[in-house]
């Protein structure tokens, strides 16, 4: 990726961001930034400003005299973070039912039947777009702005979940015919069910890792 001399350190942001979320740069794996400079023909100053923006938005940490590092996660601390997720999202649905933008919700529904196949990316970025329009609809800027702080770590926790993708998309479906149905008591728990099963299927995941480390 060339980068454009304007706006370095915003670029490079964006750029260890996507690659965190993709796992182009793996859990764990340590950024350099002088490499990471030398790579794009830059500055090292601005790699270091972009990985302190990253290590505020809890995607990387510093190490003292060691360096940065891709963070890693307990179970323990995604089982908080999900927890506080499903706090932002049953209680913008519940107490902001009617303010979903249905014709929003119909043209996901309807992008989701159009696809033939559903790829890992393809199902992010619905998953991202069913979930944000459910918060937005609080129309409550605190909180809309703290659920976006812990979106780019929910994304990061979904990639570990990659045997969910088929059984979350039909859980999707049902959640958004809810909605568009102005079923607010079923919406509800399809949402909650859903998201527990997220969970489970994540701490799966996370602790069979821990224990291959072992």
């Amino acid at each position: 990726m060339e980068l454009v001399k304007s706006s370095i350190k915003d670029q490079v942001h964006k750029m260890l961001k996507e690659k965190i979320l993709k796992q182009e740069i793996e859990i764990g794996e340590q950024l350099n930034p002088r490499d990471i400079a030398e790579n794009h023909d830059i500055s090292v100053m601005p790699v270091r400003d972009a990985l302190l923006r990253l290590v505020n938005r809890g995607l990387v940490i510093n190490k003292p005299r060691v360096g940065f590092f891709v963070k890693t996660f307990k179970a323990k601390e995604i089982e908080n973070i999900m927890e506080i997720r499903k706090m932002y999202e049953h209680f913008a649905l519940r107490e902001h039912f009617d303010a979903i933008d249905r014709k929003k919700i119909k043209h996901i529904y309807n992008s989701m039947d159009n696809n033939d196949e559903l790829t890992r990316n393809l199902f992010d970025e619905m998953d991202k777009k069913i979930h944000s329009t459910i918060v937005e609809a609080s129309g409550n800027d605190y909180l809309i702005n703290s659920y976006n702080r812990i979106k780019d770590l929910m994304i990061l926790f979904q990639h570990l979940n990659l045997q969910r993708i088929d059984e979350a998309h039909e859980e999707h479906h049902i959640l958004i015919e809810s909605i568009l149905d102005n079923n607010q008591e079923k919406a509800e728990k399809v949402l909650i069910e859903h998201l527990k099963m997220v969970t489970l299927s994540i701490m799966e995941n996370i602790k069979k890792s821990e224990s291959d480390m072992l």
